[in-house]
């Protein structure tokens, strides 16, 4: 019975480290060169196979400038650790988003007045819509994400003396060519002068989430373009929103006990909500809601915990990165990795 127990007491100890454990492990400092700016070296995510890993650095060597390059992108394969790279012209990136089959990587850059795209199979740059004075053109919120097929994005219009409109969601279309900024008629200007949001998430081209303040209260809202709202949720405060394509999650004060949550707006339903002891300030989803994960900031210290849970887990936090020195997070598609980049240069990629 003895040896049975430790047995047990083994494979309990073996699956709590393979929760999440570290896959791959980078130094920024060898990747990136004398040629950047490291203290601006940022790591995108991955693409939607979860085989490459994104990041980017602005370009500060002045020869090279003259020359039009500007910032320098990585492609760092996970697979067998090739790193390839190169060099454009755009001088500041926003946002970017693989394409569903990872052919091509569309940028929002240039203080969001340019739309480019990398062909990932010859890394080829090209400008496909940028604004031009004089001209009609159209102006990045900063956001890019696909729905099925379709591009969407968030911005304004200008007319030819720059004269702009409200901040409006827009579906792009003939994205190969010159792309078409049409207007779908979600009104983001309006809306968040109707309810003057906290923090909100843009779910998708008809539903936003929001953190709204109504009698000394915060509460968690749903509305769609007609600005029609259903509240989902209230208490003393939130933190966090991160979604995926079918839930919400947040952290919730209410009652003087702090919670995380999951809202599916699928369904319209809270899906579950746990009790913890911290403020669940740092979260994140997986695209597909197969992982979340949740930090904990300790700002006196600089340091910070890292939880994730899993769906088939019932989204039970499991702590895998402990006090830890401060770092950004990006999760993968398919919930199955994520990287953890420290202000020293540190680069984990964990999988889960």
């Amino acid at each position: 019975m003895k040896k049975f127990i430790s047995i047990m007491a083994f494979v309990i100890f073996i699956i709590s480290l393979v929760f999440a454990s570290v896959f791959k492990e980078y130094d920024l400092y060898n990747i990136a060169d004398q040629n950047l700016d490291t203290k601006k070296f940022y790591v995108g995510g991955f693409n939607n196979s979860s085989k490459i890993l994104f990041a980017m650095a602005p370009i500060n060597n002045v020869s090279m400038k003259k020359q039009n390059k500007n910032y320098r992108l990585f492609f760092i394969n996970l697979e067998n650790n090739k790193i390839d790279s190169i060099d454009i012209p755009m001088y500041s990136i926003q946002q970017s988003l693989f394409s569903n089959d990872d052919s091509k990587l569309f940028l929002i850059g240039n203080k969001l007045t340019t739309l480019a795209v990398i062909d990932m199979k010859n890394y080829s740059y090209r400008e496909l819509s940028t604004v031009k004075y004089g001209k009609k053109s159209f102006r990045f919120f900063g956001l890019i994400w696909y729905e099925g097929e379709n591009l969407f994005t968030t911005g304004y219009y200008m007319d030819e003396k720059q004269n702009a409109t409200d901040d409006y969601i827009v579906k792009i279309e003939s994205v190969e060519n010159k792309p078409s900024f049409i207007n779908t008629g979600f009104n983001i200007t309006a809306f968040e002068k109707k309810f003057d949001p906290l923090n909100f998430v843009i779910l998708n081209h008809s539903q936003i989430a929001f953190v709204g303040k109504e009698n000394k209260k915060q509460y968690l809202g749903l509305v769609d373009k007609e600005l029609k709202m259903k509240k989902i949720d209230e208490g003393e405060t939130f933190s966090g929103l991160s979604f995926s394509y079918n839930f919400i999650l947040y952290g919730i004060k209410k009652n003087n006990q702090i919670y995380y949550s999951l809202f599916d707006y699928s369904s319209n339903k809270i899906y579950l909500q746990k009790q913890i002891d911290f403020p669940p300030s740092y979260n994140f989803i997986s695209k597909n809601s197969e992982s979340i994960i949740i930090g904990n900031f300790k700002p006196k210290f600089n340091r910070m915990d890292v939880y994730v849970g899993k769906k088939e887990e019932n989204y039970a936090l499991e702590k895998v990165i402990d006090n830890e020195m401060l770092g950004y997070i990006k999760i993968s598609h398919d919930g199955k990795y994520f990287v953890f980049t420290q202000r020293n240069g540190k680069i984990k990629v964990f999988k889960i």
